[in-house]
């Protein structure tokens, strides 16, 4: 369910080299292939690319002008050169392709017709891996915009810990297992591949969705190839669109009951 009129938001990360941006709720973005897979090899065949330049200019030159420098320095000839550049080339090819058969692919979805394990929900919201591949991860953080004016002394809109998060979330008065549900993604964890079904990760009652306007889950997590990847995923994500909550009693304090 897409989010009509949203204005989009996005997080710069460095990817590849380069600076990219990162779509929340899009795609996972790859950050950093596994170097001595990629980097090391490329770079070999770009080598032998300059070497079976060389020798053909060198095929070009009168023969008495190959006892001279530099027409004499050589590394490979003609055909060891191209062999090698095509061995190279296809295993770079043929890693590229493994790592995509086995890359996990991360990602997330809400529905308020699913009653959460945890509370009674109006919005929960589940996490699966629906590649091929487990994943590890490296890193888990959160942070959260408010609906409401926030209280003295809380930090909206700042990256930050599950139990950092937890204790803002009570200090703007939200109570965990009561008003919201939000599981505790460790450092190291393992999620399995798509023979696994959805996991609950997040549920909000209707009380949590007066307060949060969103919040957001960064994580970066690596595959089985070794390749590092970066997604931003709004857990209240369509929530507020789907209740349309200022239309049901947009009077409503919400710090009541």
């Amino acid at each position: 369910m897409e989010l009509s009129g949203a204005s989009v938001r996005w997080h710069a990360v460095r990817a590849h080299g380069v600076h990219k941006r990162v779509k929340v709720n899009g795609p996972p973005v790859c950050i950093r292939r596994r170097r001595l897979q990629t980097v090391l090899p490329g770079v070999v065949v770009i080598f032998l690319l300059i070497d079976l330049v060389w020798e053909i200019v060198r095929r070009n030159v009168a023969p008495h002008m190959l006892a001279a420098w530099p027409w004499r320095f050589t590394v490979f000839d003609v055909q060891t050169a191209a062999n090698l550049v095509v061995i190279l080339g296809g295993l770079l090819i043929a890693r590229d392709q493994f790592s995509k058969s086995i890359s996990a692919t991360l990602g997330t979805r809400g529905d308020e017709k699913v009653a959460s394990s945890h509370i009674r929900s109006r919005w929960t919201v589940h996490i699966k891996n629906s590649g091929p591949g487990r994943c590890v991860v490296d890193l888990v953080e959160f942070r959260y915009r408010l609906r409401t004016a926030h209280v003295e002394g809380s930090h909206p809109e700042v990256w930050l810990t599950w139990e950092q998060v937890c204790s803002e979330l009570n200090r703007n008065g939200l109570v965990r297992s009561r008003d919201y549900y939000l599981q505790s993604l460790g450092v190291g964890m393992t999620i399995p591949g798509n023979s696994v079904p959805h996991s609950e990760i997040a549920a909000w009652a209707e009380r949590a969705l007066r307060i949060l306007e969103s919040l957001d889950m960064h994580i970066i997590y690596r595959d089985v190839s070794g390749d590092r990847y970066e997604m931003i995923h709004d857990l209240l994500y369509t929530a507020h669109t789907v209740w349309c909550l200022d239309k049901v009693n947009p009077k409503m304090s919400p710090h009541g009951p």
